[in-house]
């Protein structure tokens, strides 16, 4: 076979070594290209395995060849400290960062370690080669977090500590809410043992865009095809992202289409991602904010995928004693806004009249025309797009997981609510479903449910709520950027938020709280006294 370099799919810096990453040409005679050593290896390095590495050598995987490119020259895996074991389990620096892998770890080579010699090979150390320490050494359900999905455990001590061993003051709590090892719930290793830990599973070692490039190339419901289109689009945003100027005037769908996506990848990847994020189909939605969702929670930095899960309902964070913190601050609920002049004045039911110096209007666009018709703000762009909601809950348990995305099916997202036995099911761009009879919604979701889940059609139904939003977002069509107005109103003091304003996102929670942090910007700059608030 002879290999022609096509892109650079991976280049990394690791004590001197470049990786780049080769396709196959097909339909070509089976002979090495030029300047391609004979031969080249499938195979891991072990730790000390004292082998010559090569100035260049390649490594055979299924997208093709890897080429490793070792800009000092050879070097003696016998004399040098990345490839010799650091301790007494027999594991080096090699071990995890594989030149076959592009210095890396994928799961092809996982699992064939573990085919290979099971527990006794290194990889599989307990201390964090296992899903928690006490489980059985030997069963390969105690290691599924590495073999599945590339993921080490990283035992970190809670309070966290300095590098002295004193306790690092913190300004929150750690509660268990969701514990499928059962590592943090453990006496012995969880957060309640004697010397209190938090278990942890690190992304890859890769920096970004790259690194879930092992939990990638894991996906069993994608195939190889599948898996370098979705390569080559997720490259195309990186370098398209800051330079392509058309993005709100092209469809999510065009691009896609453009860039040759497989039609797998686009149902199963690029859809199932971008319509729960977007609340809209890829046809409908501007290209813009689907490079901006995959950019900030894919691209950007390795840890822009992480978020806080409050463990309190919204309703007790947000209650009357937490803002009793804040004495300036004064809460009047149950009090609706009959008008806002333009001058910022705010009439409330009963004829109260509030005035300010300032007014920030955080209304719903529908409502803009009938309360503040005097600051003449266009909203006849706006169409929506609805979400709905399904509550299901079964006679008993019919998963463990804490969550689940069905593919190919009306039901978009599974979240376990209740010890498997309360379920919520949603569907984001739910147009199918606004018109459907509720009984007719509910007997769709446990039955596409039940084929994901076979406990589903052996439990009994005892009781289901849908919720049906038919305003949920304003649909993210392409054109509508400039259609989105300003912060700023017609009157120097009243200003306007809400997510349907022009914050730089989609309608989502987080375009609704950067719209708010750009009003109060906007206010300390009328008031003379700018300040900054916005990351």
């Amino acid at each position: 076979m002879i290999f022609k370099l096509r892109r650079v799919v991976a280049l990394v810096s690791v004590m001197g070594v470049l990786a780049f990453g080769m396709t196959r040409v097909a339909g070509v005679a089976a002979e090495p290209a030029a300047g391609e050593p004979a031969g080249a290896s499938d195979t891991n390095i072990p730790a000390g395995a004292g082998r010559i590495l090569p100035a260049y050598t390649t490594f055979r995987n299924p997208a093709g060849t890897l080429g490793v490119l070792n800009t000092a020259g050879p070097i003696d895996t016998r004399s040098h400290p990345f490839f010799q074991p650091l301790g007494s389990n027999g594991r080096a620096c090699v071990t995890c960062h594989q030149p076959a892998d592009g210095m890396s770890l994928s799961i092809r080579t996982i699992s064939r370690q573990w085919e290979a010699a099971g527990a006794k090979d290194s990889l599989f150390a307990q201390i964090d080669g296992a899903n928690c320490p006490n489980l059985p050494a030997e069963s390969r359900a105690s290691h599924s977090l590495l073999l599945d999905k590339g993921l080490f455990r990283i035992s970190m001590p809670w309070p966290p500590k300095d590098i002295h061993g004193h306790e690092i003051a913190t300004e929150f709590d750690i509660k268990v809410v969701s514990d499928p090892t059962g590592c943090n719930s453990d006496p012995v290793y969880g957060l309640q043992s004697k010397n209190p830990r938090v278990s942890v599973f690190r992304r890859g070692v890769l920096p970004a865009p790259l690194h879930f490039t092992g939990a990638f190339l894991g996906l069993k419901f994608l195939g190889m095809a599948d898996k370098l289109s979705i390569a080559r689009g997720l490259m195309a945003i990186r370098n398209e992202h800051e330079t392509r100027r058309d993005l709100d005037k092209i469809s999510m769908l065009d691009w896609l289409q453009e860039k040759r996506q497989t039609p797998v990848a686009i149902e199963r990847f690029w859809r199932q991602v971008l319509v729960s994020a977007i609340n809209e189909e890829l046809d409908r939605m501007a290209a813009a904010h689907g490079f901006q969702v995959f950019w900030q929670a894919f691209l950007a930095n390795a840890d822009s995928y992480e978020m806080g899960v409050p463990a309190v309902p919204l309703g007790e964070l947000y209650d009357d004693e937490a803002w009793k913190r804040f004495e300036r601050v004064v809460m009047q609920l149950r009090t609706p806004v009959e008008s806002v002049d333009a001058s910022g004045c705010v009439t409330l039911a009963g004829g109260v009249v509030r005035k300010s110096d300032f007014t920030v209007v955080c209304l719903a666009p529908e409502r803009m025309g009938t309360v503040a018709p005097a600051l003449n703000v266009d909203t006849s762009w706006v169409e929506y797009s609805p979400i709905t909601g399904i509550h299901l809950w079964f006679d008993r348990a019919v998963t463990e997981l804490p969550h689940a995305t069905l593919l190919d099916r009306t039901i978009q997202w599974m979240y376990n609510k209740g010890d498997g036995r309360y379920l919520q099911l949603v569907v984001s761009a739910s147009r199918s479903l606004a018109d459907m009879p509720r009984a007719d919604v509910i007997a769709l979701a446990v039955r596409e449910l039940a084929e994901f889940f076979p406990a589903v059609a052996e439990a009994k139904l005892e009781r289901a709520h849908v919720i049906k939003e038919l305003r949920a977002t304003f649909s993210a069509r392409p054109g509508l950027e400039e259609l989105r107005p300003i912060t700023a109103t017609k009157a120097e003091n009243v200003f306007l938020a809400g997510d349907w304003t022009r914050s730089g996102w989609p309608a989502t929670m987080e375009g609704a709280v950067r719209s708010g942090y750009m009003a109060a910007e906007a206010v300390t700059r009328a008031a003379g006294r700018p300040q900054t608030f916005l990351l």
